[in-house]
């Protein structure tokens, strides 16, 4: 009697925090795991006083609760070093196949070690790193030229610059401040006043980025670049967040952003070469006063983290990302239904009523 043959599994290792929160978990859903062996390695020292079999318990059904089986057990260190040091052991004893970070340090980490870890990583050459992290570098870069990308009328601040910022705000009313190297909503406010910004930042000693105030919606757009070429793209729209992350999201289709994502991925192209180019980018966009789309952040490296409102309209975004990485043809899409809204909150769907309407009465 002829036994089965095993299909081989590749092996992949999520870089995370340790219960930090809940994004990464849905970077996963829709994995299949007759495809894949799932690990994760995780510190935080805020939890490291907890004994190790209930951390894991709490974070293993965290992953299973979005996956239909159960992952391998995860790994803990209470410090990045230790970390950094068990990573580069994994990856040069070819225990994992793919390590994929879900935080924008890890991608900075890994991107830094990148000679090492080879084809173990997905992510852009440091340069490239360094740039879209950076929103003053980010916009400078690619607001310039003959044919720039819309970007938001900024000002650099280093630090509490009360006097530039008093300046700032009496030329051009209210303004949207940020770290610049922060991503999300993280720290951001809208200033109104001076004693706006000195209560908010008054302790601040790293460079901010003072922009317009910009009108929703927001979009996020996903691209995912190949041996120099662009193999996928997806886009949602944000219709409501909290602290940064968006709370309900609706599946969108608009070739517009295609193109400007393109547009942005040749920039990078012609200034870094296509292979540092290479990985994932999740891009933000905003609507200005004329209702075209404007360059707000680009987040590098790392799965989308509206990846569950993608695989639920049709396209398994992370799938294909990881086909990708490891060197694989990504597989088409078989569909991407617009208007399916996503409530991160609840894990709920519903259709878009109005456009629902619409189309019952055509």
């Amino acid at each position: 009697m002829i036994g089965r043959t095993k299909i081989k599994k590749d092996k992949l290792l999520f870089l995370r925090p340790f219960l930090e929160h809940s994004v990464a978990p849905d970077m996963i859903r829709g994995l299949d795991t007759q495809k894949y062996d799932i690990s994760s390695l995780n510190y935080n020292e805020k939890y490291c006083s907890e004994d190790i079999p209930t951390a894991a318990k709490k974070i293993h059904h965290r992953y299973t609760s979005i996956l239909s089986e159960s992952i391998t057990p995860t790994l803990f260190f209470i410090n990045e070093q230790a970390q950094l040091q068990q990573l580069l052991q994994l990856a040069q004893t070819k225990q994992f196949d793919l390590i994929i970070p879900t935080k924008a340090r890890y991608v900075r980490l890994l991107s830094e070690k990148k000679s090492l870890f080879g084809d173990k990583v997905f992510v852009p050459d440091l340069d490239v790193v360094k740039l879209c992290t950076d929103k003053d570098k980010t916009y400078e870069f690619f607001g310039r030229g003959p044919s720039p990308i819309p970007v938001p009328d900024y000002a650099p601040l280093q630090g509490c610059d009360v006097i530039l910022m008093n300046d700032i705000l009496k030329k051009k009313g209210a303004r949207f401040v940020k770290p610049a190297t922060s991503s999300g909503g993280a720290k951001a406010s809208f200033v109104h006043s001076l004693d706006d910004f000195v209560q908010e930042y008054g302790d601040n000693q790293s460079k901010l980025v003072v922009s317009e105030i910009l009108n929703r919606p927001e979009f996020n757009h996903t691209i995912v670049v190949q041996y120099g070429e662009p193999v996928v793209q997806a886009t949602y729209e944000c219709l409501s967040s909290q602290v940064g992350v968006s709370r309900e999201n609706m599946t969108v289709i608009d070739y517009h952003l295609h193109l400007l994502g393109e547009r942005i991925i040749e920039y990078l192209q012609r200034s870094f070469g296509e292979k540092a180019v290479n990985g994932v980018y999740n891009i933000d966009f905003l609507l200005n006063d004329e209702g075209n789309p404007v360059l707000s952040e680009i987040n590098v490296g790392r799965l989308p983290g509206g990846n569950a409102i993608f695989n639920f309209a049709g396209q398994n975004v992370a799938d294909q990302t990881i086909q990708a990485a490891l060197g694989h043809l990504p597989s088409s899409k078989t569909s991407y239904e617009p208007n399916i809204i996503h409530n991160r909150t609840t894990d709920t769907l519903r259709k878009y009523i109005l456009q629902e309407a619409t189309r019952k009465l055509a």
